[in-house]
């Protein structure tokens, strides 16, 4: 059987296997791909685990540490000309300072947990792509990093490898 493919075809399917061949595999096994690795922190009412900050519960944006609440407090009430709310802030202890913003019907600031992780989103099968798409989209990842993946008993794709190395003359290079 004979197939015709177009010239650009043809030459993005050189140009793709020529990254393929000759991107570093990071030391992994081919087949490869990527995705991206990105930081995650979660906030939840889990507070027996990983850190405890205070936030906003309506959408759990993250204020910080004791400190980090009584200097958001006293910017808060400083700004409403709340004197004696600012100088009460400033002489409370831990205890006193989370009952001051508990009594805020305002403020809805509790104590929570604050959990780090990492996830990896995305796919590509050349390391170009991956790196090209974090530099045009990383106002959508926090810490975007490349990561490879070897595709581990993954037929298909070391087939589909093969057969694209085998059409455009220039093998699949399992390094």
């Amino acid at each position: 059987m004979q197939v015709q493919i177009a010239a650009e075809t043809m030459e993005f399917l050189q140009g793709f296997m020529g990254r393929i061949n000759t991107q570093d595999n990071r030391s992994t096994r081919l087949p490869i791909y990527y995705t991206i690795q990105e930081d995650v922190v979660e906030h939840n009412r889990d507070t027996e685990t990983g850190d405890t900050v205070y936030a906003h519960t309506d959408e759990f944006d993250e204020i910080g540490g004791i400190e980090d609440l009584r200097k958001y407090l006293i910017e808060r009430y400083t700004e409403d000309g709340e004197k004696d709310l600012v100088e009460k802030v400033k002489k409370a202890d831990e205890f006193d300072l989370e009952e001051i913003a508990n009594d805020d019907k305002y403020l809805n600031i509790e104590k929570v947990g604050r959990h780090e992780s990492t996830r990896h989103r995305e796919f590509f099968l050349t390391e170009e792509a991956c790196h090209k798409h974090i530099e045009e989209n990383k106002h959508h990842y926090t810490n975007p990093k490349s990561f490879v993946h070897h595709a581990w008993r993954h037929p298909e794709l070391e087939k589909l490898m093969e057969a694209l190395g085998e059409i455009t003359g220039l093998g699949f290079n399992r390094k």
